[in-house]
């Protein structure tokens, strides 16, 4: 099983530190889980010239808890806080550097980890930029959000799976009703134990009259 931990979200948004990320991700691999550990940068940080200080920091404070062969067995995830669910994303040559510059921390303390390890990209991953982003030698893969639940995008303009779910849930209550209410149905009075039964009007079947034979003698 995975677990996602110090997403951009949690660390903002809840007040998540270096700190409490690294032990949450110490527990995930104590538990048999495989953490995947969040990092990236504000815009103001970028804006600053501080996105490598900012994401090795907390890259390295999950590595000295866990170290470098624990944190192969599950991935790392960068994921610039300005591109998440705002439309943009970083070009593939600014996230390659950024994902170049994690491996080469990792590299410093175990070179076998560092190559088995997963980088993956989380900054609004879509259709129309996975093939290059995907391309760069150290992006392994995506850590995919709002896209994952569009047949367009996240910024397409249908839920597939959502409007055929409920295509087919309104299709499966048309069909209830009509097959409980299309039958002719008639109720009887209760029975001795009070309980009403239900059975089907059948009409009493058509007879064609015989034809009269005549009682005159016949010579």
């Amino acid at each position: 099983p995975w677990v996602i931990v110090g997403h951009s979200e949690r660390r903002h948004g809840l007040g998540k530190t270096n700190e409490i990320v690294a032990a949450k991700a110490k527990m995930a691999v104590q538990c048999g889980l495989r953490p995947i550990v969040c990092v990236g940068e504000t815009l103001e940080e970028r804006e600053a010239g501080r996105t490598s200080d900012v994401v090795l920091s907390q890259l390295n404070a999950v590595l000295d808890v866990i170290g470098a062969e624990a944190l192969a067995s599950g991935a790392l995830a960068y994921e610039p806080v300005w591109a998440i669910g705002t439309g943009k994303t970083a070009t593939p040559q600014q996230a390659e550097v950024v994902h170049a510059a994690l491996r080469d921390s990792v590299e410093s303390r175990d070179p076998r980890a560092a190559e088995a390890l997963r980088i993956l990209y989380g900054g609004s991953v879509k259709p129309s930029n996975a093939k290059e982003l995907f391309a760069c030698n150290d992006i392994d893969g995506g850590l995919i959000g709002g896209a994952s639940g569009s047949l367009f995008g996240a910024t397409g303009s249908a839920n597939f799976l959502s409007r055929s779910t409920a295509i087919a849930s309104t299709i499966f209550f048309c069909a209830t009703l009509a097959l409980t209410f299309g039958g002719q149905t008639v109720r009887k009075a209760p029975a001795a134990g009070g309980v009403l039964s239900t059975v089907v009007e059948q009409k009493a079947p058509v007879t064609t009259p015989a034809t009269e034979k005549s009682s005159e003698p016949t010579n």
